[in-house]
């Protein structure tokens, strides 16, 4: 990626300026192997570019409207001054930034946390540094941080199953073999995937499965098939693994 050039949708010279130049520095601490030095300044550079989108004169007014309701502040904030986390939620529940780019952007949110210590008690690694790399550049690629129409985004899904931030989730017996259901199986009923062992030690079954599929189904990982309504429970009874992402299940799954 051409760094000089990406940040050409920044119109405000000096901040523009100023992340080319934290970018430079980003590709130093890299090459140099400092991994907490790259983490912070990916954060830093994700920050700038969120909130420069969000002060843009057609979104501002939204923004600090929707801030204000989702922060439960009772001040009004510029976007200058918020919260990362909460910008993040805004953005994204104005579809202004995709549920991918969210989830780019509070995994780089929270590397940068990792600047306090007491709080997380251990450094970044190279590997997390690496892929703070490719994780900045995709969220630089995509047409929405850019205040263009966000189109479809071939990479959602992929996150969960390769990022360390999903790692607590990806971990969960609940997931993978809620996830190893739906891969084998061409279309799996909603009862298939409440009676499993994992559920069936639960007080409630249904209502233990229903969110995993849901959070798949945000994922793009699997979806239901909209057929299969079912109007006396409220639900839909068939669910369908997205194939696209076969090769990572399988990987998964090992």
């Amino acid at each position: 990626m051409n760094y000089l050039k990406a940040f050409d949708f920044i119109k405000n010279k000096k901040l523009k300026n100023i992340l080319v130049l934290d970018c430079k520095e980003f590709l130093t601490a890299l090459k140099r192997q400092c991994p907490k030095a790259v983490v912070v300044l990916s954060g830093g550079i994700t920050e700038a570019i969120l909130k420069d989108l969000g002060r843009k004169k057609k979104n501002r007014i939204n923004v600090e409207a929707e801030y204000k309701k989702i922060s439960k502040n009772k001040k009004k904030k510029r976007v200058e001054d918020m919260d990362l986390y909460y910008l993040i939620k805004t953005l994204e529940n104005l579809k202004l930034i995709s549920s991918v780019d969210a989830s780019v952007s509070n995994i780089l949110r929270d590397y940068r946390n990792m600047i306090h210590p007491f709080k997380y008690l251990k450094r970044p690694t190279k590997q997390n540094a690496k892929l703070t790399k490719q994780l900045l550049d995709n969220l630089l690629e995509n047409k929405s941080i850019k205040g263009k129409n966000i189109g479809s985004n071939e990479k959602k899904g992929e996150l969960f199953f390769i990022e360390d931030y999903y790692k607590k989730r990806r971990e969960k017996e609940e997931y993978k073999k809620t996830i190893e259901a739906l891969f084998k199986n061409k279309k799996t009923k909603f009862n298939q995937i409440k009676s499993l062992e994992i559920f069936q030690k639960k007080s409630n079954p249904g209502k233990s499965a229903a969110p995993i599929l849901g959070y798949l189904r945000f994922l793009g990982i699997c979806d239901y098939d909209k057929k299969s309504w079912q109007d006396t429970l409220k639900r839909y009874d068939v669910w369908i693994f997205n194939k696209k992402f076969n090769s990572l299940a399988r990987e998964y799954l090992k």
